[in-house]
């Protein structure tokens, strides 16, 4: 796009790698501007508390300087750099935030608390790196690894008591298997289905053939009770999509 006789720039959605914020920036800069750039960052603002907009901010400009001072690029804004308070205020002081995950929250949970749920479990079981994918995940929900070590993870919940799920879960993350190994390169991913209920038999044959590791019900049961999971945990993956890793 040519945009040298713009010189007002508006990011109406925060990006939350500020170098793809700073290249989209960059394009009223190109050869043949010679007005004065103006960039604007709408935020939402609050006088008795730094709501979400004015934290992200702060968050964007501390990656920004990091970059600036390490002379290396910027990294995305990460589950890790977020606390309740920047969440939800005065968030710490609430008991329902800091009460553990239980399997009854779990059997009912929605698609999305259900994807940040396993998101947190798999951050608890020490993986560095742990992100939820956007909506159009090319069949992967969470992307977890440390080092040249990782999983790959498809998630599929139903508020349906003890219902038995088919093998799409199983199908999605073998599809999508290939594009994160692009994206992750020297990445040795495991594949992993995850249900809030149960798998049937043909799910269950083809986890087999496709080297795919189910998690039931009674699996998320276990890993809750080895890795406890509150609220709040669940909150700092529910918040937002990251596309990619830091």
């Amino acid at each position: 796009m040519n945009v040298q006789e713009a010189n007002h720039v508006i990011h109406y959605t925060r990006n939350w790698n500020p170098a793809k914020e700073d290249q989209a920036t960059d394009r009223s800069y190109r050869i043949g501007q010679t007005r004065e750039v103006w960039v604007y960052l709408p935020v939402v603002y609050a006088e008795d508390f730094k709501t979400f907009d004015v934290r992200l901010d702060e968050l964007l400009d501390t990656k920004r300087k990091l970059a600036n001072d390490m002379l290396n690029g910027s990294g995305t804004v990460m589950p890790g750099d977020w606390d309740i308070q920047d969440i939800v205020p005065d968030g710490a002081n609430d008991p329902m935030f800091n009460r553990a995950v239980t399997m009854d929250d779990v059997i009912r949970m929605e698609w999305d608390y259900f994807e940040a749920l396993v998101a947190a479990i798999w951050q608890k079981k020490g993986f560095r790196t742990v992100y939820r994918t956007p909506t159009q995940d090319e069949g992967v929900d969470i992307v977890a690894f440390t080092g040249q070590t990782g999983d790959l993870i498809q998630c599929k919940s139903s508020g349906t008591d003890n219902a038995a799920l088919n093998d799409q879960g199983v199908k999605d993350v073998v599809a999508g298997e290939a594009e994160y190994r692009l994206r992750h390169p020297g990445v040795s991913f495991s594949k992993w289905a995850a249900t809030n209920q149960f798998f049937n038999d043909t799910a269950h044959e083809r986890a087999r053939k496709n080297k795919v590791t189910l998690i039931n019900q009674l699996d998320i049961d276990k890993l809750l009770k080895q890795h406890p999971v509150t609220n709040t945990d669940v909150q700092r993956f529910l918040h937002v999509y990251w596309d990619e890793a830091a």
